[in-house]
């Protein structure tokens, strides 16, 4: 995903692999993948003389294919052409400064795959390949920019593992450093000229994802699309990038501009409709959220964030007075089987809880405030909990621990940190429930805001407690985020 051979390519010394018309066709071939044609881009891998450069780009054609619709097909004609892929690019001269680089991104990604796939061991084999060979070509060729990304990627993916993958690190025999990583990154986001847009991408979604940098995040994505004119990848992941910082009416106004990317040349991303849905259900427009939903779940191919359509699709219909049709969904999502992913798993198990009982009237406000929370209607949601704190006392323990932690969140995002520590210890200390996840967030935010103020000691004991705590929701992102912030105060 990601971004096309630089002009000076022709002037570089990488230029040696290739023939003056080889090369400038390989920037052709770059510059429709990064825009996502990818039909353009198939139509133009035949005509690259190398064949181990063909198999490259075929392979990350079908692999882009597969992040955008999740069709098992392209990951099964991956599989099936393995053996062609690998014997051509290790035909490739050993003077070659991008053959080993190449061999270990292919590797690299279809451990990906089969991660995603949940094909754990699999998975292990490809990236125990990936980091032989990365290593290898770092003794050839040590000063080799595009070999950073690989290594970059190993450093933040191992930097901070949590405890649920931790036996792939142990296997593997290696333990990351995330800012080594985001460096090597770094780097070759800069100055490489292989698919250099992916290290942008992996810089996002380290910064967002792990170390909770989503304003810089944003901010880098909205850096790099200044360079098109369209561009359904940046598009698509800064709307992300906006949504998870509460920032719904940003996300919407790039969201609503799905139609330009339906004009045929572009690969559309099933998992746009995904994202606005989402929007729309933010916002309490749960028609628009029903549409978009549905539409998402009846294209997309595989299971990632499935359950947690279904699920929103489900809730949408109860907010609006229809449960009886919302049932139907949740009962849906109660025979799912999980894609691994936190969200599903969540989805799964609320739609379990509401299969059996409809949501009171107090759990739908719940719904409502968190709701609005997640799109960045502060005041709106805020109301809703302001009404039903009065009636703390009568709420069930899952309630009221929900109750605290939003008043935490809303209060933390309006930089009210004294209510915001308030309202997290109280929901840090309630009985333990199903809603534990909330309360080990709990710590974690408080930990933030004590980073925040430069209290490192007081950061750390919250950051190591929320890491005292196992099987909760959400876990492995908070696993990852305590970790990286371990990580980067150490010392101070």
């Amino acid at each position: 995903m990601w971004k096309f051979l630089a002009i000076t390519l022709l002037v570089s010394p990488l230029s040696y692999v290739f023939s003056a018309d080889d090369a400038s066709l390989r920037m052709q071939v770059e510059q429709s993948l990064e825009i996502f044609h990818l039909d353009e881009a198939t139509a133009l891998i035949p005509q690259l003389q190398k064949p181990g450069y063909r198999v490259f780009y075929e392979n990350t054609v079908l692999v882009y294919r597969y992040f955008a619709d999740q069709n098992p097909a392209h990951l099964q004609k991956i599989r099936a052409d393995w053996k062609n892929t690998l014997q051509y690019l290790e035909a490739l001269p050993a003077e070659d400064t991008l053959k080993l680089i190449m061999l270990a991104e292919v590797q690299c990604k279809r451990a990906i795959l089969e991660f995603f796939d949940q094909n754990y061991l699999t998975a292990v084999r490809h990236a125990r390949l990936g980091r032989t060979l990365i290593k290898e070509n770092q003794q050839r060729f040590p000063k080799n920019i595009n070999q950073k990304k690989v290594l970059g990627l190993f450093n933040v993916v191992f930097g901070a593992v949590p405890t649920k993958y931790q036996w792939i690190t142990n296997s593997l025999g290696y333990k990351g450093n995330m800012q080594t990583g985001m460096a090597q990154l770094q780097d070759c986001a800069n100055s490489g000229n292989l698919l250099r847009l992916e290290s942008t991408l992996i810089l996002y979604n380290v910064e967002r994802n792990i170390l909770g940098l989503d304003t810089q995040a944003s901010e880098r994505l909205e850096k790099e699309r200044k360079r098109f004119d369209k561009n359904i990848l940046l598009d698509f992941f800064l709307a992300s990038g906006y949504q998870s910082i509460k920032q719904n009416e940003k996300a919407l106004q790039i969201l609503t501009q799905r139609d330009q990317y339906a004009d045929g040349k572009v690969c559309f991303i099933t998992f746009w409709d995904y994202l606005l849905g989402r929007a729309y259900y933010y916002k309490s427009n749960n028609r628009e959220a029903q549409r978009y939903l549905s539409r998402f779940i009846k294209t997309l191919k595989g299971n990632i964030f499935r359950s947690d359509a279904l699920f929103r699709l489900g809730m949408a219909l109860t907010l609006d007075g229809s449960y009886p049709v919302g049932r139907h969904f949740f009962q849906v999502v109660a025979n799912e089987k999980t894609s691994g992913f936190d969200e599903d798993e969540y989805a799964i198990f609320m739609a379990g809880k509401f299969l059996n009982q409809a949501p009171g009237p107090n759990l739908n406000a719940l719904f409502r405030a968190r709701n609005l929370f997640d799109g960045g209607y502060l005041e709106e949601s805020l109301a809703i909990l302001t009404q039903l704190e009065p009636r703390a006392l009568s709420l069930t323990v899952p309630e009221r621990t929900e109750l605290y932690y939003r008043f935490g969140r809303i209060y933390h995002s309006m930089g009210k940190l004294p209510e915001a520590l308030v309202r997290y210890n109280k929901c840090a200390t309630q009985p333990v429930s199903d809603q534990l996840w909330m309360q080990v967030y709990s710590f974690y935010y408080q930990a933030e805001i004590a980073r925040s103020t430069n209290n490192y000691a007081l950061a750390r004991t919250h950051y190591q407690k929320a890491l005292t705590y196992n099987d909760y929701f959400y876990q492995a992102g908070l696993e990852s985020r305590c970790k990286a912030a371990l990580d980067e105060i150490n010392g101070k």
